[in-house]
């Protein structure tokens, strides 16, 4: 199936702002953590806003497209990060193999949607181990804990269990299930406690402006790709509700054959169709 927001991204322009990107001085690289924490925030409250109409559709794909945009640039991000951080650590007069040792001297308060997403799979992990092994399917829970499915569904549609880059697609439950009844998870690999870092560095290194600006960059600009990458599916499975909404009305104008066909539709033509069933909708309460 087509992705109508993927429709119209200027991916012609990448190669371009990826050069630019290596190129970009400690004060630009702020300004970009800026701007792509901001396109993820209107994502979000466009999706949770979102509904049948046509400039509200219009505005939802304009901070989809923005969206996508960003998250393909991220490991062009890490790089030009990574980049500006080695010429600093040469100036210091440090190896480059040093790098990653580096980026274990700052970490941000707060916990990431990745941690979350731990916690919250430890939980149901647990919760699920309580339940007879035959009744750990979706149809077996829908019979013996309700409550429980409940939650799994809404885990689901909260994390990116699975790499969703079709908008039809729906939260993979079943998939949760399969997971959860796995066993809990332990953390994030690759993320350690700062008390536990035992590397030392030169004085010159912590009395370095720059090089904390950049570490500091670093740790913020992962935070925000490590949240967009649920953020990107928890706002899609809210999009694809108000598609399929919009389907449904087409599949009974003999418009679509199926509502899912809504997904093979241009952007233009489906705010245009949205157009029609916003009138209807006024009328049925006139």
């Amino acid at each position: 199936m087509n992705n109508p927001g993927y429709i119209n991204i200027p991916f012609d322009d990448l190669d371009i702002l990826t050069q630019r990107i290596r190129n970009m001085s400690v004060a630009e690289l702020e300004k970009t953590n800026t701007k792509q924490e901001r396109t993820v925030k209107v994502f979000i409250e466009k999706c949770q806003t979102a509904r049948v109409e046509p400039k509200n559709l219009s505005e939802l794909f304009k901070a989809y497209v923005e969206m996508i945009y960003h998250f393909h640039l991220r490991w062009t991000y890490a790089r030009a990060i990574a980049h500006v951080l080695d010429e600093t650590m040469k100036e210091l007069g440090l190896p480059s193999e040093q790098r990653a040792n580096m980026f274990t001297l700052i970490q941000c308060e707060g916990d990431l949607e990745s941690t979350k997403w731990i916690a919250e799979t430890n939980i149901l992990s647990e919760r699920l181990a309580n339940v007879p092994s035959q009744s750990r399917t979706v149809k077996g829970l829908a019979n013996h804990d309700a409550d429980l499915l409940r939650d799994i569904l809404k885990y689901a549609s909260l994390y990116r269990l699975v790499d969703i880059d079709d908008m039809s697609a729906a939260p993979a439950v079943e998939l949760a299930v399969i997971n959860l009844a796995k066993g809990v998870k332990q953390g994030i690999p690759g993320k350690e406690s700062v008390a536990n870092i035992q590397f030392h560095f030169p004085p010159e290194v912590y009395n370095n402006l720059d090089l904390w600006r950049i570490l500091a960059v670093n740790e913020i600009g992962g935070r925000i790709k490590d949240d967009a990458h649920h953020f990107q599916p928890r706002g899609q499975f809210l999009m694809r509700e108000q598609l399929l909404t919009l389907g449904k009305y087409l599949v009974e104008q003999r418009i679509l054959s199926e509502a899912d066909d809504i997904f093979d539709r241009l952007p233009e033509d489906i705010i245009r169709y949205a157009g029609s069933y916003f009138q209807q909708v006024q009328r049925s309460k006139t």
